[in-house]
């Protein structure tokens, strides 16, 4: 064969070499393969490589003869030995030239008169046997042969590069595919998923690219909706958000991926926040222990980025503004592990988060107090007339007394003026020593601590030493309200006693509170 139809033919025997293996063929591997399907022909002047050494083809033509010795298998391990530092400073470049003088011995075969491919034995190899059925160097049936090589080149090209799994599922544009096609890409690259399917409960038809964030399941990606902000499943499994009747994943930019892990304990859910990288998107995944009783809406086409269980709350690629809700922020977590992914493109300039670290914190820490227990509790204060009764803020800290709301009542002013009018009245008659007017101040001061107690009845105090966390209306009642105080608590670890400083009628309307929290 003539060198043309030698180093085409070579270029289309790496490229499948290429797909069997795994290896994209670059121009360095290319050129390896060519040089060496030229060098079988070094025994003669008049091919191509014959011409740029000429001293070494005439010695060899005339001691060996053209298509003898540097056209078999003994040959060939020759090069490999003499070749074999190549080797070592690129494997692929050395399997190429390798591959590449094997492919000349492959394609002279169907020359007329063969190759002796088990030199020194005088047998050579020919394919087909029928000698009519053999090609003439340099004839019609050579170009045709270099006609069909050279489009089966331009087609396994762009295949080698993707990968010959690879350009299968861009063919059947399944999950399986596509969850394997990601498999490979994540670590280094953005994988996106172009989608065309719908939503399992509302059955509305989409056609959108999203970015994938990991694997659910064999059968299912979890993928992100950059424009809509929102997180989907998609695959074939009855639980996933989107069913698809075809998926096909795209490697996208080059990223850097940072992993950082997290041990809260005894720590708000919403301070988490604070520890997420300011760059990038950051994705969390783990678990948390939390005796807060969790109730969050949710949109069944909409992937549950954050799932309340039994005592436990799992987090599954969450966000930044999942943390922003109030319902989210001020969930009290006892303890758990998270992970923080994050991915920020290559190109930004971002140092990349390469050490795992840990935090954990507590609001209440202090090496000189006794041991205590942190948790989140909640108060309901009924038969408001409205927020203005409510005397405390959120984010505030109040002690064991301290005034958390006044409630109205009907005869609250009436009860005011005439509490006034006999503290003045027993200012007045202090001065007096007549037993008429220490009658009179007795029954006013036995008065004013009835109005007092009536007053006492409608103030609600703290029973915990606390920061107020959300302060919401639980629920309407006609003209009234029922507000829910929720509280993050700092408590001895035993039951606490009743404050002595609540008066009778104090402790009497708190003890409620005591006796269901603790």
């Amino acid at each position: 064969m003539t060198a043309p139809t030698h180093t085409i033919f070579s270029i289309l025997f790496i490229l499948s070499i290429g797909l069997l293996l795994g290896i994209t063929v670059n121009p360095a591997i290319a050129f390896f393969a060519v040089l060496g399907a030229l060098l079988p022909d070094s025994d003669t002047e008049k091919s191509f490589i014959g011409r740029l050494f000429p001293p070494l083809s005439a010695y060899l033509e005339r001691k060996l003869g053209h298509r003898q010795a540097t056209h078999s298998l003994l040959a060939l391990a020759l090069l490999s030995l003499v070749s074999a530092p190549l080797a070592i400073v690129h494997l692929y470049w050395w399997v190429a030239l390798l591959s590449g003088y094997f492919s000349h011995l492959i394609i002279d075969t169907i020359n007329k008169s063969g190759v002796p491919l088990f030199y020194p034995s005088s047998i050579r190899a020919v394919m087909p046997k029928p000698e009519k059925w053999r090609i003439q160097v340099g004839s019609k049936a050579e170009i045709i042969i270099f006609t069909i090589t050279s489009i089966l080149v331009f087609l396994l090209l762009p295949i080698n590069r993707v990968g010959l799994f690879k350009s299968l599922h861009y063919i059947i544009k399944d999950t399986p595919s596509a969850v394997a096609d990601y498999r490979s890409w994540a670590d280094e690259y953005i994988v996106y998923a172009n989608v065309e399917g719908t939503f399992n409960i509302s059955q509305k038809p989409i056609v959108s690219q999203f970015e994938v964030l990991g694997i659910e399941n064999k059968n299912s990606l979890v993928v992100y909706d950059a424009h809509a902000d929102l997180i989907y499943t998609v695959g074939t499994d009855q639980n996933t958000t989107i069913y698809p009747k075809t998926i096909r994943c795209v490697k996208g930019e080059s990223i850097d991926v940072a992993t950082k892990r997290v041990h809260i304990e005894n720590e708000l859910l919403g301070n988490l926040i604070d520890h997420i990288p300011k760059n990038g998107q950051t994705f969390i995944k783990g678990a948390i222990k939390t005796t807060d009783a969790v109730i969050l809406p949710r949109d069944p086409d909409i992937y549950e980025t954050i799932r309340p269980g039994i005592n436990e709350i799992e987090l599954r690629y969450a966000r930044k503004r999942d943390f922003e809700s109030v319902e989210v922020s001020t969930i009290f977590a006892l303890s758990g592990d998270l992970y923080l992914r994050t991915i920020s493109p290559k190109t930004a300039g971002v140092a990349p988060i390469t050490k795992l670290s840990n935090f954990q914190t507590n609001i209440f820490a202090n090496a000189a107090m006794p041991k205590q227990r942190v948790y989140t509790t909640e108060i309901y204060i009924h038969n408001l007339r409205n927020m203005a009764e409510i005397l405390v803020s959120e984010g505030q800290h109040i002690q064991v007394g301290d005034l958390i709301a006044k409630l109205y009542y009907d005869n609250e002013t009436q009860l005011a003026i005439e509490e006034q009018s006999l503290k003045k009245m027993i200012e007045k008659l202090k001065a007096k020593t007549d037993d008429i007017s220490q009658i009179f101040i007795t029954e006013a001061r036995h008065r004013l601590k009835e109005i007092q107690k009536e007053q006492e009845k409608h103030k609600i105090y703290s029973a915990f030493n606390a920061r107020i966390l959300l302060i919401r209306v639980h629920a309407v009642h006609g003209n009234s309200l029922t507000i829910i105080v929720k509280l993050l608590v700092n408590a001895p670890e035993s039951k606490p006693a009743i404050p002595e400083k609540f008066a009778p009628e104090k402790r009497a309307q708190n003890e409620a509170i005591f006796c269901e929290f603790f």
